[in-house]
């Protein structure tokens, strides 16, 4: 996101799948309206209570579950967003109502594990929240990719390196 996030434009901005908010908290900072989404009341309510404290009165929360039901995902709005924000969580049917809640020109960052992440070391457990190679291009493809990764490198968070897969895209 620090490297990413001067491709956001102003505007609104969902942070989907947000947990405890650290990139919402980020791009409220940088004075974009956040929207932190997550499933995860007790998450959301720490984040809406850590926004308060530090007088951020643009980030706002919503609890939805987005994988309640497959056969009919969420809408997340139409073209509602200048960018929507999405590491670390996977819910392929999804995708299509993400595409349509960015704005003509917003910008969709996503980071997520590879499926080599799995194999390396059994992480996610399961494979199925791992991407697949040049998956995330398919399931965007009528975007405008403007910067596109996937392998090995370091975390800082963790001692061994991860197998990720980064987009930055933009709707067209």
């Amino acid at each position: 996101l620090l490297k990413f996030a001067q491709h956001i434009p102003q505007g609104q901005v969902l942070d989907l799948a947000c947990g405890s908010g650290q990139h919402a908290l980020h791009l409220a900072n940088l004075g974009h309206e956040v929207v932190g989404l997550d499933r995860n009341t007790e998450a959301l309510n720490t984040l809406a209570q850590t926004a308060r404290e530090h007088h951020l009165s643009n980030l706002s929360i919503r609890a939805l579950d987005l994988e309640k039901d497959s056969d009919d995902p969420p809408s997340l709005g139409e073209n509602e967003y200048a960018g929507i924000i999405v590491f670390y969580y996977l819910y392929r049917p999804i995708i299509p109502s993400i595409i349509r809640a960015l704005k003509l020109g917003g910008i969709l960052i996503y980071e997520t594990f590879h499926i080599d992440n799995h194999h390396q070391y059994n992480h996610p457990r399961r494979k199925e929240f791992c991407l697949e190679d040049n998956e995330l291009l398919r399931l965007t493809s009528k975007m405008r990719i403007l910067h596109y990764e996937e392998g090995q490198r370091q975390n800082q968070a963790e001692q061994n390196p991860v197998f990720t897969v980064r987009l930055v895209a933009q709707k067209i």
